[in-house]
C-alpha cells in the first residue's frame, strides 16, 4: 500500500486571495476622483477662508485613506506573510549556494587582478627600459655637444640636461598593452572595470569637495537652533544658514452628537 502524499503545510502555502467588494455608497463618499475635483481649489491658498476649507477637505481625504486601508490591508498583510514564508524556505537552499558562488567569484577576481598586475609590471618595465635608453642616448648627445664647445652647442646641451633631470625628455612610447582578464574554457569570464578613487582628499580643488550633509545634520540636531551661532563658528562662518519649513499634520474631525 503506497504512502499518501501529505498536503503542503501552512508554512509552505499562500493564503487564498478573496475579492474586495466596495459598497457603492462608500465608494461614492470616498471616491478619489470626486475628492480630487474639490482639492484642485486648494492647490494654492490665498485667504484664511480657503485655509480653513482646505483643512476640512484634508479631514475627508484622511477619512477616505483610512477607509481604503481598512478594506485592503488585512488581505495584503496575509499575502505578505505568506510571501515571506516562501522566501524564507527558498533562501534556506539558495543562500548557501549564493555564498559558495560569491567566494569562488571573489577568488577568480583576485586571480584576475593579480594577472592584470603582472601585465602592468611588464608594460611599465618596457616603458622604463625605453626611457633609460633614450636618456642614455641624450647624455651621449650632451657629451658630444660639450666637446664641440660652441655657445649654441653648450646651450643645447644644458637644455637637454634640464629635460633629463625634470623627466620631460621626449621618449617614444611603447605600444600600449591591452590589459585582459583571463578567460576560462568552462564558462567563467570577467571584465576589467576601473573605478575612480580619491588618493588624497587634501589635494582636491574646492569645487570637487562635497559637504558631509549627514554629519552637518547630526551636528545641527546636537546644537539646535538656539546654538546655531556656535555651530556656524565650528563649521565655517557664512557656510550654513537656516531655512524655514512648515510641516503640516491633519487630524480626522471628531463627530459631535
Amino acid at each position: 500500500m503506497g504512502t499518501k502524499k501529505s498536503p503542503a503545510s501552512d508554512s509552505d502555502s499562500l493564503p487564498v486571495l478573496h475579492p474586495v467588494i466596495i459598497p457603492p455608497d462608500d465608494l461614492a463618499k470616498h471616491d478619489p476622483i470626486y475628492l480630487e475635483t474639490s482639492a484642485r481649489n486648494f492647490f494654492a491658498i490665498f485667504s484664511k477662508y480657503e485655509y480653513e476649507e482646505s483643512g476640512t477637505l484634508l479631514g475627508k481625504i484622511k477619512e477616505a485613506q483610512k477607509f481604503f486601508h481598512s478594506l485592503f490591508d488585512e488581505s495584503i498583510d496575509d499575502w505578505n506573510k505568506g510571501h515571506k514564508r516562501m522566501l524564507a524556505r527558498r533562501n534556506r537552499y539558495t543562500k548557501p549556494l549564493d555564498e559558495l558562488e560569491s567566494r569562488i567569484k571573489s577568488a577568480q577576481a583576485a586571480y584576475s587582478l593579480d594577472q592584470i598586475r603582472r601585465q602592468r609590471e611588464i608594460s611599465d618595465r618596457n616603458a622604463r627600459i625605453m626611457r633609460e635608453a633614450a636618456e642614455e642616448e641624450a647624455r651621449e648627445q650632451v657629451s658630444q655637444l660639450r666637446e664641440f664647445g660652441t655657445p649654441d652647442a653648450i646651450e643645447d646641451a644644458e637644455r637637454i640636461e634640464q629635460k633629463i633631470e625634470s623627466g620631460t625628455l621626449e621618449v617614444s612610447a611603447p605600444p600600449p598593452m591591452t590589459l585582459t582578464v583571463p578567460k576560462s574554457s568552462t564558462g567563467s569570464s570577467g571584465r576589467l572595470v576601473q573605478k575612480l578613487v580619491v588618493v588624497d582628499a587634501d589635494k582636491l580643488n574646492r569645487e570637487y569637495m562635497i559637504p558631509n550633509l549627514d554629519l552637518l545634520a547630526d551636528l545641527f540636531s546636537t546644537f539646535g537652533v538656539e546654538n546655531f551661532r556656535q555651530l556656524e563658528e565650528l563649521v565655517g562662518i557664512g557656510s550654513i544658514g537656516l531655512e524655514d519649513i512648515v510641516i503640516m499634520s491633519q487630524r480626522t474631525a471628531t463627530k459631535r452628537e
